[in-house]
């Protein structure tokens, strides 16, 4: 299977550090109205 985000990687300076950021997940936010 191919790598849907191998597209970016001619256009980012670090892929590295992109793959790692996609990698880590996002914080968990609660909000209260």
């Amino acid at each position: 299977m191919d790598d849907p985000l191998a597209r970016y990687e001619p256009l980012l300076d670090d892929y590295g550090a992109f793959r790692a950021a996609c990698d880590r997940p996002l914080p968990q936010v609660v909000r209260v109205n």
